[in-house]
């Protein structure tokens, strides 16, 4: 068995040997005029009119102005800062470094490992699969396409952090302090803009991880698999794996997770509870205005720290509401990975000779996220723990050894055959439903 990898593998390449031309490089967005000399503008121009501006009145002086230009600046991007959450997540995946642009021959090789995987896993799952796609991406590229994949719920989000919530402040107010409510609805306005960049922070470290598109099972609107070798290759030599082995395990989890995603009534009903999640979400002013109390306007790194906290936002706007929201996807997740799992070690069987030491890394590496993964999914309603996982193959294990392979057909055949909670940790319960 190969070493267990470091708490940070070290990148692929080291930043001196990369391209020192950045001219493909999106602008930092922390980057701007240097924050001294707008300051000593500030100081010699016309005071704001902190009547007209809410965070003048709050801050006060050049502090509310430059609070008041960020509060502009967002709210012109509309409901959700996308600009700013594409510029943020490109910039935390590459780390302000230009990147290399993915070797042609990698894409060839992906394409070839599709074409041969295509009837296992059709056969294995009696799903149509021919012909699928598959891009080989760099590490920006993989965070802008998670954004645009992810767009509709990350605008319904945005959506629901712009309304009060009604059960904690029905009348506008945190218990009836109107400076509370003030507060309250400053940031419930600042919200999304913040939302905006630490959902691009959240897709940029996610992109320095993630071996294909479904390392988070989500539905998505590109067609094609997504593979990123950079991050492939990292894997594959922190665990000392053999490369064509990780590579033909990593095509077999996404073509079979595209497979499972690509049955309209299965993407559906995932959609719908991802959904319902993201509308659940509300503002808590009085843990958000926590967040802000500990803002420190004499420290230049306090305004990034506070936009980049992972959980900063998710913090201040998650609600009891979403609690039974989170049960039936943990269901519907758990019962996806679960069938996935199975199918894609039934193909390495014939394909790459067993599980063995590859499967038992890949396991290791989906349980041994980091807070930033953990964060990630949160902010989707998804919860990718070890029990989730070992609910899922001990839901599938119970239906094959009761049903056999009929019993997994029946699962994705229709939308009332998924399984209910009760039913996930009792196979027996879903065969009797369904009469099998």
């Amino acid at each position: 068995m190969g070493s267990v990898p470091p708490d940070q593998p070290a990148d692929d390449e080291s930043a001196e040997n990369r391209p020192a031309d950045n001219g493909d490089l999106p602008p930092d967005p922390f980057a701007g005029e240097n924050l001294d000399d707008q300051l000593a503008k500030d100081a010699g121009s016309t005071p704001p009119d902190l009547g007209s501006e809410p965070f003048g009145s709050m801050f006060g002086g050049m502090l509310g102005s430059l609070f008041g230009d960020v509060r502009r600046q967002l709210a012109a991007q509309g409901p959700f800062a996308w600009d700013a959450a594409r510029q943020t997540a490109i910039f935390t995946a590459t780390d302000g470094q230009s990147e290399i642009n993915v070797d042609p021959l990698e894409r060839v090789r992906l394409e070839e490992l599709v074409r041969i995987a295509e009837p296992y896993v059709s056969d294995a799952t009696g799903l149509p699969l021919r012909d699928t796609a598959i891009v080989a991406v760099t590490r920006a590229q993989w965070a802008a396409r998670f954004l645009d994949d992810q767009r509709s719920l990350l605008e319904r989000l945005a959506g629901a952090l712009r309304g009060a919530n009604p059960e904690s402040d029905p009348d506008g107010a945190v218990d009836g302090d109107p400076t509370d409510a003030m507060v309250g609805g400053l940031l419930r306005m600042l919200g999304p803009g913040m939302l905006g960049l630490q959902a691009g922070t959240l897709a940029g470290h996610l992109a320095k991880r993630c071996l294909g598109a479904y390392d988070l099972p989500l539905p998505r609107s590109a067609p094609e698999l997504v593979v990123v070798p950079v991050n492939v290759q990292s894997f594959a030599h922190d665990w000392s794996l053999p490369i064509d082995s990780v590579r033909m395990r990593l095509v077999l989890v996404e073509l079979t997770h595209h497979g499972v995603l690509g049955i309209a009534h299965v993407r559906d009903a995932l959609g719908d509870r991802l959904a319902g999640y993201a509308d659940s979400f509300r503002f808590d002013p009085e843990a958000l205005t926590d967040r802000f109390s500990e803002f420190d306007p004499s420290d230049p790194r306090s305004f990034e720290q506070l936009f980049n906290d992972p959980m900063a936002m998710l913090g201040a706007v998650t609600t009891p509401a979403q609690n039974q929201v989170r049960v039936e996807i943990d269901t519907l997740v758990a019962a996806i990975i679960g069938y996935v799992d199975h199918v894609v070690n039934r193909t390495s069987e014939r394909l790459i000779g067993g599980v063995g030491q590859l499967g038992e890394a890949m396991a290791r590496r989906r349980i041994e996220a980091s807070g930033v993964d953990r964060s990630a999914e949160r902010l989707f309603g998804l919860a990718l723990d070890r029990r989730l996982f070992e609910r899922g193959a001990a839901f599938i294990s119970g239906l094959v050894e009761r049903a056999g392979d009929d019993g997994l057909t029946r699962l994705w055949s229709h939308v009332e055959n998924l399984p209910t909670p009760a039913e996930l940790d009792a196979p027996g319960l879903w065969l009797a439903r369904i009469e099998l």
